[in-house]
């Protein structure tokens, strides 16, 4: 039906659909006075738009960014996923970039290049458990994180270890600074989340408040590291 066609019928209340027209139209919404009376009542113009239309497949925009909304308040969003509709419209499945308050907002190109895929996978898997679980779990995944910062910051040539406490050692001695402190609380609290720990070092089993200070130390580094907002 052409866009003509379109503006030529007569609307009712609750029946219109801003659907994608072929072009901007201006319907005319009819007000119903009884049973069968009707009188012209309010233009409105629609304004339509076209569903993308790719020459290839779509597969190739997975891993794209797109941005919603504009300036200050627009949000960076991946494209995980893109399929074509049986109307021939895509449906793209999209996920957030953003930490929703859980970390401060990653400064990528502050990252080296070759540490920004591990930065950015250690990032969303903090974020993602972060809403998911609280306590030890947290934790563990948090000491992950700081394992893979430390690592990218700080690079050992030959070295693999996954060991937090043997990474953050040789930077121990002769002085004590704040991503140290905050290198070594992850890892105590990790340490918390074993049984046998706790009743070794008489310490209490780990609590929704030190899981949300892991994940606020792990900012802390991301800043520090000045990977991160301050």
């Amino acid at each position: 039906m052409t866009a003509s066609d379109e503006s030529s019928r007569s609307w009712f209340p609750g029946n219109v659909s801003f659907y994608p027209y072929p072009a901007p139209l201006y319907i005319q919404q009819a007000l119903r006075q009884g049973p069968t009376a009707s009188q012209p009542g309010v233009m409105f113009r629609a304004e339509a738009y076209r569903p993308l239309q790719l020459n290839e497949s779509p597969l190739h925009l997975v891993g794209s960014f797109v941005h919603l909304g504009e300036g200050t308040i627009s949000t960076k969003w991946r494209i995980i996923q893109a399929e074509p509709m049986v109307d021939a419209e895509l449906l793209f499945t999209l996920k957030a970039q953003s930490s929703f308050g859980v970390l401060p907002n990653i400064v990528m190109e502050n990252v080296p290049d070759e540490c920004q895929a591990t930065v950015a996978k250690a990032v969303e898997s903090v974020v993602d458990i972060a809403h998911r679980h609280t306590g030890a779990s947290v934790v563990d995944v948090c000491r992950e994180a700081a394992v893979e910062l430390w690592r990218c910051k700080y690079p050992h040539p030959g070295s693999d270890t996954k060991d937090l406490a043997k990474l953050i050692g040789p930077y121990e001695e002769g002085r004590i600074n704040c991503v140290q402190s905050a290198a070594t609380i992850i890892n105590a609290l990790h340490s918390r989340g074993k049984s046998s720990a706790r009743n070794q070092h008489h310490t209490r089993e780990v609590s929704v408040e030190d899981s949300e200070f892991a994940v606020q130390a792990i900012g802390f580094l991301l800043q520090d590291f000045g990977w991160a907002e301050a």
